[in-house]
């Protein structure tokens, strides 16, 4: 007569591999985390375990979530490990705990823009990300003034993209620039009351490479037609064209 009971199997996978959830990716050592009184209740320690503590939204994922090829098959670390889909396209490197946390990648968010080489500085700090930084590739954003106000230059290009000579973050009006300091020509006389856009009809290159004589501005404005050359000083003041040195 045949023994029935020697031909049972003694491993839990021998009754229950039908009933397996993780489809043999956990191994067949099913008494590793549960008992025999409940299947739902498991004695597992992830920390003990692996060295890798579960926290955050990591504790409530399913095993699977992360061991799809099985128990044995090696796992990084790193979060790109898992999360490779990434959004700053390599920019800000692997250690996005840096910034975010493993509760939510979105809240909180911990940067300090103040460290980076493009502190927010006046109306900037009011700025919501998405007012520069039209991708989260980061750095595709630039660091000159023109790369965000080129379409707000009342100047259209004249004086090239170096805003910060003259204007700061707190407001475009709120500008200072000393022409008898800052270059080689002193605004003296008249001058001083005339708009920058009255002289500065070309690009500043082109105007900073001009002689600065009179004539190269008043050409068309000289009543002698040049006979008395280009020297206008010798005989005339700043103040005024109709005032003339010794009279």
């Amino acid at each position: 007569m045949q023994n029935r009971a020697a031909a049972l199997p003694r491993t839990c996978v021998g009754c229950h591999q039908s009933d397996d959830p993780h489809g043999g990716k956990l191994g067949t050592e099913c008494s590793t985390c549960h008992g025999a009184t409940e299947w739902p209740e498991t004695a597992f320690d992830h920390v003990k375990a692996s060295g890798f503590a579960l926290s955050g939204a990591h504790e409530s994922l399913q095993c699977t979530t992360c061991h799809e090829n099985g128990v044995e098959a090696p796992l990084g670390r790193e979060c790109a490990s898992c999360h490779d889909a990434d959004p700053h396209r390599g920019q800000l490197g692997t250690t996005c705990e840096q910034c975010h946390a493993d509760t939510a990648w979105l809240m909180p968010i911990r940067f300090d823009h103040g460290l980076a080489s493009f502190p927010l500085l006046g109306k900037h700090s009011s700025l919501a990300c998405t007012d520069c930084h039209a991708s989260t590739a980061f750095h595709d954003a630039g660091a000159a003034c023109s790369e965000c106000h080129v379409a707000q230059d009342p100047h259209q290009g004249t004086f090239t993209n170096t805003c910060a000579t003259c204007h700061n973050p707190t407001g475009w009006d709120a500008w200072r620039f000393d022409h008898d300091r800052q270059t080689q020509f002193a605004l003296t006389g008249a001058h001083r009351d005339v708009g920058c856009a009255a002289c500065h009809r070309r690009p500043l290159d082109a105007m900073s490479a001009a002689p600065d004589d009179c004539v190269s501005c008043h050409r068309r404005d000289d009543p002698h037609s040049g006979q008395f050359g280009a020297d206008c000083g010798s005989c005339h003041s700043s103040d005024s064209f109709t005032e003339l040195r010794g009279r």
